[in-house]
């Protein structure tokens, strides 16, 4: 029993040790990962674990841009399970951080390998194609892309349970995929979403053209059944992240899509192909002969996985396969963007192909085609080598060929200085390592591992472990690759992992009252004791910040900062609650010069503003917070007069006003702030975030996922009772005989 237990856990040690070994310095905690992952990423999980930990809904982010709805950004991962795992046991800090990333890493191996078995693909071919691609270029050069890397890794179990649920109506699928959906809908970049429901909607087109081609209309059927009943548990289960996002429509900015130029931006440019041989090529810190950002420009999936892939263009395919190679080249070049044009037709003719930029993107499908076409042709050339032997040593001599050309043409002519390589730092983003030399580095072992390789197909017919020294050649080709990598596009190696986690000691715990200071001081800049941690500092330190860096932006907000900027800076001057000395009209106030000053509050509600209007508030006016969570804003007030009450929180759906137990909705104060009027006296007030559609879609979406978990103990228990069934069957048989 424990021998069959070791045999089946062995290829996922095998995954895991492999993720640690490509990403060491991040799993062994020494250097914390970079740029995007650590000024974004990190904040908003931080941000999230510290809610659920207080018992609150991570609904609303006062801390960013005046404040915006976080469960409705899809980049926030504010829905996603492994997010609320995390951060309700343990919270995020540096460390938690790294281990999700190396988790997520393993769990994308895990996936491919899953996929691979779906498709017959054996287990070494399948184990080979998992490690090709948790360390392929994506992986390795989108690192800081967070939720690029969450989509990575849910595809390829997405598409396995899809093919299982049309190919082969297993009734697991259907309570499977509801659960994989509500992974990539929650914390995948929405970019991959899309496009993944067009492989989906292709391959339930190729699925349904075959089964009219037969005539087999009751298999038919029963697939339209099932995908049905799946989608609508899916609808179920996702509804909490759809919801959130209606919910945030009408006020969003990106909605009306970006432009032709911005989609167009960032491409796997033509020149990017030398990472399909040569990916340490494709960093550095000048990135002008490749034209396109260092994390996008890396497609890297092994020697032997693209030697394979070459050579199944040669061999006979069945549809499926036919179906990916035509999917994978499609989405090589869309990836290319302008240089070939095909990303520009999908913006002006496909939906939803106008809301994202960044074309290579679309190469994480051409790698993930890729792989399964090359361990179709891995399994081929195992199984007869003799017969495949000829036309897999010809691709090897041209890649070989190629390698060696590519790598002179960019060396030729270049100094190199050889003895200072070392001493510059192999492991290091060191200015020292200019292209030519990273190109000889590389290439001189690729040339090695290819003349090796070369040697073991030569000699295949009579290796009886010819698959293990296969993946061990493919382990010495990757890891070392996405080592070689690794401080350009996925750890910062001048910081070290402990200072910082000494660093997040100085972070505000909890949700305190705000300091009654203008929030004009609490920006992102100027703050070099918190080093690499440079956007989005506010959320550590709980300050209302009129800045941040987020994609996700209100509309009313970016209106006002943008369209009239002299407003935008008097208003910021104001602390986080204040009573407003003048009271106007807003039309009135965009028509004034530039003689504004804090205090000054216009209003666009058609109310009577008369009575108070241009009346200084009294020196025994007071206002302060009494208590304060990103949910909740309770303000003590005493005025001696009729006064306007103003939050510096952007005005949105969901936000309501209570006092003495009623409550009303928020005034528009300053084009996007609220704010609400008060009569004379005393009073305590409360501004409180309540969007009761979202809170009523996670209670579907928490009561779907306990009926998917109840529908898994009925199909294991009846599992377990045929297998009980079975086993009595056998032992009969053997006593009749």
């Amino acid at each position: 029993m424990q021998t069959v237990i070791l045999r089946k856990a062995f290829p996922y040690l095998i995954l895991l040790v492999a993720a640690m070994a490509g990403f060491f310095q991040v799993a062994f905690l020494q250097h914390p990962l970079k740029w995007d992952l650590l000024d974004q990423a990190y904040p908003w999980k931080y941000f999230i674990g510290e809610c659920l930990q207080h018992g609150i809904l991570p609904l609303w982010n006062p801390y960013q841009q005046l404040g915006y709805p976080i469960h409705a950004d899809p980049q926030s991962s504010a829905w996603y399970p492994i997010v609320w795992f995390f951060g309700i046991l343990f919270g995020y800090d540096m460390y938690m951080l790294s281990w999700d990333f190396i988790i997520h890493i393993f769990l994308a191996g895990v996936g491919m390998r899953y996929l691979a078995r779906v498709l017959g693909i054996s287990g070494n071919a399948g184990l080979g194609m998992a490690v090709a691609y948790m360390l392929s270029g994506f992986f390795t050069g989108n690192a800081q892309h967070f939720m690029w890397i969450i989509a990575g890794t849910w595809m390829p179990f997405v598409l396995g349970v899809f093919i299982d649920l049309v190919f082969r109506m297993k009734p697991s699928a259907i309570l499977t995929f509801p659960l994989l959906m509500l992974m990539m809908v929650t914390g995948g970049y929405p970019a991959f979403i899309i496009v993944l429901g067009y492989i989906l909607l292709g391959l339930f087109l190729f699925r349904t053209g075959v089964l009219l081609f037969k005539r087999d209309h009751r298999m038919l059927r029963r697939m339209i059944r099932a995908l049905l009943t799946t989608a609508v548990l899916t609808l179920l289960v996702t509804s909490v992240m759809w919801v959130s996002l209606w919910h945030a429509l009408p006020e969003m900015v990106r909605t009306e899509g970006v432009s032709l130029r911005s989609a167009l931006f960032g491409p796997f440019s033509p020149q990017c192909l030398i990472s399909l041989i040569l990916p340490y090529a494709s960093v550095g810190r000048d990135m002008s002969f490749f034209r396109t950002d260092l994390s996008l420009s890396n497609a890297y999936f092994g020697l032997i996985p693209l030697v394979f892939f070459i050579t199944s263009l040669f061999l006979r395919k069945d549809g499926l396969m036919r179906f990916f190679l035509i999917a994978g080249l499609v989405a090589l070049a869309a990836s290319m963007g302008k240089y070939l044009g095909v990303r520009e037709l999908f913006y002006h003719y496909v939906p939803f192909f106008n809301l994202f930029r960044h074309p290579s993107l679309f190469r994480l499908f051409f790698i993930l085609f890729s792989l399964l076409l090359a361990g179709l042709a891995w399994d081929r050339f195992i199984e007869q080598p003799i017969k495949h032997r000829i036309i897999v040593l010809r691709v090897f001599a041209a890649v070989l060929l190629i390698t060696g050309i590519v790598s002179g043409w960019l060396i030729y002519g270049q100094y190199l200085h050889l003895g200072g390589i070392l001493k510059d730092g192999l492991l290091s983003a060191s200015p020292a390592m200019t292209l030519p030399r990273r190109v000889f580095l590389q290439g001189l072992w690729q040339l090695t591992l290819l003349v090796i390789l070369i040697l073991l197909m030569r000699r295949a017919a009579t290796m009886k472990r010819l698959p293990l020294w296969m993946m061990l050649v493919l382990c010495a080709d990757l890891i070392p690759a996405a080592q070689l990598n690794g401080p350009y596009s996925v750890y910062y190696g001048e910081f070290i992992q402990r200072e910082l986690k000494a660093i997040s000691r100085s972070f505000t715990p909890g949700f305190p009252a705000p300091d009654p200071v203008s929030i004009s001081h609490n920006h992102d800049l100027h703050k070099p004791q918190y080093a690499p941690l440079w956007k989005n500092l506010n959320i550590f330190l709980k300050q209302i910040a009129y800045d941040g860096s987020n994609p996700f932006i209100i509309r009313d907000y970016l209106r006002v900062a943008g369209t009239f900027p002299q407003i935008y800076r008097s208003m910021i001057e104001n602390p986080p609650v204040f009573i407003a000395d003048t009271v106007i009209r807003c039309g009135e106030m965009f028509t004034m010069d530039r003689r504004l000053t804090a205090g000054k509050a216009c209003l666009e509600e058609r109310i009577e503003v008369n009575d108070f209007a241009r009346q200084r508030t009294s020196p025994e006016d007071t206002v302060w917070i009494e208590r304060f969570t990103p949910v909740a804003i309770h303000v003590t007030v005493d005025v001696k007069d009729t006064a306007l009450l103003v939050v510096m929180q952007n005005r949105f759906r969901g936000w309501e006003v209570i006092r003495e137990g009623h409550a009303t909705a928020p005034l528009k104060v300053n084009g996007t702030l609220m704010g609400t009027l008060l009569p004379p006296g005393r009073q305590e007030v409360a501004f409180r975030f309540s969007p009761r559609p979202v809170k009523r879609a996670l209670a579907v979406t928490a009561g779907s996922l306990l009926l998917l978990v109840a529908g898994w103990g009925i199909m294991a228990r009846k599992k377990r009772v045929r297998d009980r069934a079975s086993s009595y069957e056998d032992r009969d048989t053997q006593r009749i005989r």
